[in-house]
């Protein structure tokens, strides 16, 4: 019974793979330079990749002409860039731009066509967009600067991101401590 069973998953198996046949005669294998990281929502991001043929001689592809097709999973918005030939025979960059953050399934098309098979990579978590600083006041007031002494580090970390110089910021903590 055991033998007859295993001798039927091979032969499936050998069925499936006799199928599979055909989709790999084509293939192309695609590399990425670096995989995207810290990607935020509408700021341009760069992806440089290489095509090159699946066959005996692994010769890059040059003559593709490479979409890559980004999908939100939970908005289903689509975002397509085309990529362009850059640096050695096979390589290609394009820049895209994700409108809003969450989960982006994303794949490469070699030849430019969306129902050829694809390199289908790795999903890109987007975060949202950085909230604008605020300017800091330049001249400020002594209610300002009339801090709770448990409150400066808190100060320190919001203000560290900004544009206000450490001189300004010594000053400020000397008032607000003598303040207290």
């Amino acid at each position: 019974m055991l033998r007859r069973s295993t001798l039927s998953v091979m032969l499936a198996l050998a069925a499936i793979l006799a199928l599979a046949m055909p989709a790999l005669a084509g293939g192309v294998v695609v590399t990425l330079d670096s995989t995207p990281t810290d990607v935020q929502a509408g700021a341009p991001f760069t992806v440089g990749f290489m095509i090159i043929s699946a066959h005996e001689g692994h010769l890059p592809i040059t003559d593709g002409k490479p979409i890559i097709l980004a999908t939100n999973a939970a908005t289903k918005e689509r975002v397509t860039a085309n990529a362009k030939a850059e640096g050695e025979p096979g390589h290609y960059v394009a820049t895209l731009t994700l409108p809003s953050a969450g989960k982006w399934e994303w794949s490469i098309h070699p030849w430019g066509e969306l129902n050829y098979p694809t390199a289908v990579l790795s999903p890109l978590e987007v975060r949202a967009a950085a909230a604008q600083a605020v300017p800091a006041a330049e001249n400020a007031s002594a209610s300002q600067t009339s801090l709770d002494a448990a409150l400066w580090p808190a100060l320190v970390a919001i203000v560290a991101g900004g544009a206000i110089a450490a001189a300004v910021l010594v000053r400020l903590r000397r008032r607000a401590e003598a303040r207290s």
